[in-house]
């Protein structure tokens, strides 16, 4: 049986599912509660041509994306049991090898193939095509952080400079404030993999 950092587990099966996980102090009952949520979509549309942007960096890259999951379940040689999703094919075919051996049969059931290739699209969510505008938002534009937008949230992100249109979520928000006021730093899409996160994640 192999052994893997809770978190670490439910985050990528949240992420897999397009799901916001968040954990709450009761301080009352002395225990955390955790909820899982979705963000809503919001109307707003973030742009520097519309001046509620400051600076916004837009990064796309394929470099880590895979379309194609092979997942080998327990067992080894020919009495290994192999799974398959995603799809693919010619130049945007791209396979990657999911090692799921901590996965046993006896744990699912019938459902030890789902199990196999829920784990799969567990590991292509982590590599898709990412798109992402890195950004610093105007604090005293026409968005109000909490009123018009919020963290998970689904907006329109847009470039007219480089004809760039992007429906994404909000995947990061720093606020931080100083002699200068406000400042709002926001990530829109998901970016590119550290060499942290790759290793991290075995890759």
């Amino acid at each position: 049986m192999w052994y893997r950092n809770l978190m670490d587990a439910v985050t990528g099966l949240c992420e897999a599912a397009d799901t916001g996980i968040r954990t709450v102090f009761n301080h009352t009952a002395r225990a955390f509660t955790v909820r899982l949520y979705k963000g809503a979509p919001s109307q707003a549309v973030f742009s520097k041509e519309y001046e509620n942007l400051i600076s916004q960096t837009y990064t796309q890259s394929a470099v880590d994306y895979a379309s194609i999951a092979l997942i080998g379940g327990e067992a080894e040689g020919a009495e290994r049991v192999f799974a398959v999703t995603g799809d693919g094919s010619g130049e945007g075919r791209r396979e990657i090898f999911v090692d799921a051996k901590d996965l046993r049969a006896e744990d699912f059931g019938g459902g030890y193939t789902a199990a196999l290739i829920f784990r799969g699209q567990s590991k292509l969510s982590e590599l898709t095509m990412t798109q992402s505008f890195d950004t610093a938002a105007n604090p005293h534009g026409n968005l109000r952080h909490k009123t018009d937008f919020d963290l998970g949230q689904t907006v329109k992100v847009l470039s007219k400079k480089w004809g760039v249109t992007l429906t994404t979520r909000i995947t990061e928000i720093e606020e931080s404030y100083d002699s200068d006021g406000q400042s709002l730093n926001i990530v829109f899409g998901k970016g590119v993999l550290s060499l942290f996160q790759k290793l991290k994640g075995g890759m």
